[in-house]
Order: C-alpha cells, then structure tokens, then sequence
C-alpha cells in the first residue's frame, strides 16, 4: 500500500476524534492497521506526536522495532481542536491585541513618510481607511512571521537604534 502521508495523517485525526480525550480502541487500531502499511502509521503517528497532537508515548521503541501503543494513542487538547475544527479551542487560544486611538494615525503618518510610489501610498491609505488598523496590522504580522529571518533582523536593528 502506498498512501500519501496528508491521507494518512488526516484519517488517523478523523478517527482518533471519534474518541475525544480517551485511546484509540484496540479494534480501530487493527483498522487502520488493515488501511495502512505499519510503518506510513509509525510516521504519521510521529509527526502528530511532533507537533504535538497525539501523546508523545503513543509511539514506543523496542528492541525489534518501533511499535505504536494504542493505549497512548490518544488526542491532546489541541489535537482534537484541530481534529474538529473546535471554535472553543481557538477562542481559548485566542490572544487580543488593544491598539491606542492614535495608531491608525500613527499608520497614516508613516505610509505618508515612507518612500513608497505616491500610487501606493494613496492604496495603502485607503485600505487602512475602509479595512481598519487592526486589518492592516494583522496583515503586517502575517507577513512578518513568514520572513521570520528578515523580520528578526530589522527588530534587532530597530532595538539597537533606539
């Protein structure tokens, strides 16, 4: 059997989210088992222990080989909020941001300052004007953790200039 790693992973979430905060049955094991080659289930298993959806003791080594132990094969918290797509879980999670009156003319100012062609200003000051500072800076955000290396450089350039 040769499945993609996504399918395997995601079928493994499906049914672990069958049993929410309890280990797999013995019997769902020997299914996925008969769905899947032991060591695309090892895999999979190690990733979701990776990233931290699964007990890490889920995945045992033994002399012989790695085994799976379905008495640890068993959801986190997380896990089963990513399993099912749980609104609470998130809203937990969740962290708000209060920004200060002044920063949506903070933004302005410095979209005003910056060298940016006059076309762009004038798009970006819309945006911010429809969309909000808090649309804007979640978007800034999102870019910055997603050039992480160059984001971490300007700030440590920024903190040396202050």
């Amino acid at each position: 059997m040769s499945n993609s790693f996504e399918e395997v992973r995601r079928y493994m979430l499906s049914t672990l989210a069958k049993y929410p905060m309890r280990p797999l049955p013995e019997s769902e094991l020997d299914i996925l088992y008969d769905k899947y080659d032991e060591e695309e289930l090892i895999a999979a298993t190690q990733y979701l222990i990776a990233k931290g959806m699964i007990d890490p003791r889920a995945v045992q080594e033994y002399i012989d080989g790695t085994d799976i132990d379905a008495d640890y094969l068993i959801l986190t918290a997380d896990g089963y909020d990513i399993a099912t797509g749980d609104a609470l879980g998130y809203e937990i999670s969740a962290v708000t941001v209060k920004l200060h009156s002044n920063t949506l003319q903070h933004l302005d100012s410095i979209i005003k300052a910056s060298n940016l062609k006059e076309d762009e200003k004038q798009k970006l000051l819309a945006q911010l004007k429809e969309k909000g500072a808090e649309h804007i800076l979640t978007r800034c955000i999102d870019l910055t953790l997603s050039n992480a290396k160059t984001a971490g450089l300007m700030l440590m350039q920024y903190l040396q200039n202050m």
